[in-house]
């Protein structure tokens, strides 16, 4: 039934839609045909020494050096693989390089090697015949620093609870532990680490009987992976985990690096970021994904030429929530200031904070195929951008707050999309401040103002599914304001699917003044001027809160 109700609506355009032109994104072109050095590194070998010359013979134990050799064939122009054996490395891997040689450390067996920022630590004491366990704790880490100029934000000022800015982790037997802040509030599967008397207090999850042959990893390291000026960089078939990482930092770290490739890596249960790249350029991420990590999964500010495929950024934010702390800075990917990229079939999911947020001065962006459902907060969230940006033959459902905020940004396309029951509303459109939002271009200088305007929303199946929900919400002031007539003026709409199955007026216009009201789709078609080839109906989804579309 979906199928034929889009046919009609498309049967109803009599003309091409405009489409917007995008520069060219390549990501990373990185000349893995130029190396002739591998490195062998197996920690589990019985012959394994730092001695070695990295032979599959004579292998070396760590990737620290590894990645000291491959440093010294780099600077005499020579490419090197890093070849890794099944194994977990609990080190910290420092790339840099002054020659663009390239350098690729690879997994042997994608997903069996792991760099974790923790340790093992065995001698657990049991406190009598309860089931708390503890063990000297050698560390005194002060709380992670915040900008002290957050304070003045109702939402940032809640990155200051202590909880959001510890950085204690501790993995039993594969489980991971709830942090609590006093002995007091132990209880099965939480732990406590206490500066004052030196210890650290455990309590296993139910069920869970620690022995002498029990793994318990602490997360001591809080970083993984550093890379600085790196050109041809290559990363492949790895997880990164167990980083204690500050507020505000990752697990993973790139920076002003060039041509760099990421593949079939995994990013999972760091206690803040899992991947971070800053002032990069050409830039690939291919079947990877940023799961379970205590703030944002994959981050990014100042790039270009971004191609992010087969990617994913769920369950983030687990740190964050337990102090109420789930915006101004996480969501399960945040990129701030990108000019240039795609992403391609990005899933996220239920992340505790927004699904996907372009913040800043992002232009030339491409999403699509994307899947954003079951998240904290937005769906999905563009702000303060002077695109073009385009989202297509995208799924953003379920989300428990709209499936779209877009705020102060220029040309911004919904297109092909499905968008439902999402809380609020399906779109929301704002303009905040309402005078427009000063923005300056990081290559160009160039200074903006910018408001929600020309903006394009066809093709798409816009559908609320209980009585809260709005389709569309425009909290753009009054009709005479500045952010109304720009964006009303300049607005294309059509050849859309609408449907509200409990609210006549489901169409709100005019927020943030004392002309706000609710219009019906006829009232909505009279307002734009526009949708005479769109259609209020019910576009009789196969399943969709099964997200069968």
């Amino acid at each position: 039934m979906k199928q034929s109700y889009r046919f009609i609506v498309s049967l109803l355009g009599l003309f091409l839609w405009p489409i917007s032109a995008h520069s060219q994104v390549t990501g990373a072109s990185v000349p893995e045909q130029s190396v002739s050095v591998v490195l062998h590194v197996n920690n589990r070998s019985p012959q394994a020494s730092d001695a070695n010359p990295g032979t599959v013979d004579l292998p070396l134990k760590t990737l620290s050096k590894a990645t000291e050799l491959a440093w010294i064939k780099n600077r005499r122009n020579v490419g090197v693989k890093v070849s890794i054996a099944p194994g977990t490395f609990r080190e910290m891997v420092d790339v840099w390089q002054e020659t663009d040689a390239p350098i690729v450390f690879e997994a042997q067996q994608m997903g069996t090697v792991a760099i974790a920022g923790s340790d093992v630590w065995t001698g657990w004491k049991q406190q009598g015949t309860s089931n708390i366990y503890t063990h000297a704790w050698p560390y005194d880490w002060a709380l992670s620093d915040v900008p002290s100029d957050w304070r003045s934000d109702a939402v940032a000022a809640k990155a200051f609870t202590p909880i959001v800015r510890k950085r204690e982790m501790i993995v039993v037997a594969g489980k991971f532990l709830k942090q609590v802040l006093s002995y007091a509030e132990l209880s099965a599967g939480s732990f406590y680490a206490d500066d004052t008397k030196d210890t650290v207090y455990m309590q296993p999850p139910v069920g869970l009987v620690v022995t002498p042959t029990t793994i318990t990893e602490v997360a001591v390291r809080p970083v993984v992976l550093k890379a600085l000026q790196k050109k041809n960089l290559v990363l492949r078939g790895i997880i990164f985990k167990h980083a204690n990482s500050p507020f505000n930092t990752s697990a993973v770290e790139i920076g002003s690096s060039a041509n760099v490739l990421i593949e079939d890596c995994q990013f999972i249960w760091n206690n803040a970021g899992g991947l971070s790249l800053g002032n990069s350029q050409q830039v690939t991420v291919r079947r990877s994904r940023a799961d379970f990590n205590g703030s944002t999964g994959m981050g990014a500010a100042f790039g270009k030429n971004f191609l992010f495929e087969e990617t994913q950024t769920s369950y983030n934010n687990w740190r964050g929530v337990m102090g109420d702390y789930t915006g101004w800075s996480v969501a399960g990917l945040k990129h701030l200031f990108i000019h240039g990229a795609e992403y391609r079939r990005h899933k996220a999911e239920k992340n505790h904070a927004p699904g996907f947020w372009l913040d800043s001065d992002s232009t030339d962006i491409v999403v699509d195929g994307a899947f954003f459902h079951d998240n904290l907060i937005f769906g999905t969230f563009i702000e303060a951008n002077q695109g073009p940006i385009a989202v297509r033959n995208s799924i953003v459902c379920h989300n428990r707050g709209p499936g779209f905020l877009i705020n102060n940004s220029k040309r911004v396309t919904l297109e092909s999309n499905v968008i439902y029951a999402n809380k609020r509303a399906q779109i929301l459109m704002e303009g905040s401040p309402i005078e427009g939002r000063p923005m300056k271009n990081w290559e160009s200088g160039e200074q903006m103002t910018l408001l929600s305007e020309q903006g394009t929303f066809r093709d798409n199946d816009i559908v609320a599914n209980t009585v809260g929900q709005l389709l569309i919400e425009l909290n753009l002031g009054g009709a005479s304001s500045q952010s109304w007539k720009a964006f009303m003026q300049s607005l294309t709409v059509g050849k859309n699917i609408w449907h509200h199955p409990a609210s006549p007026k489901p169409f709100r216009v005019f927020g943030w003044s004392a002309e706000v009201t609710n219009l019906d789709f006829n009232e909505w078609r009279t307002l734009t001027g526009q949708e005479l080839d769109s259609v209020f109906t019910n576009p009789q989804f196969r399943s969709p809160d099964g997200h069968h579309f």
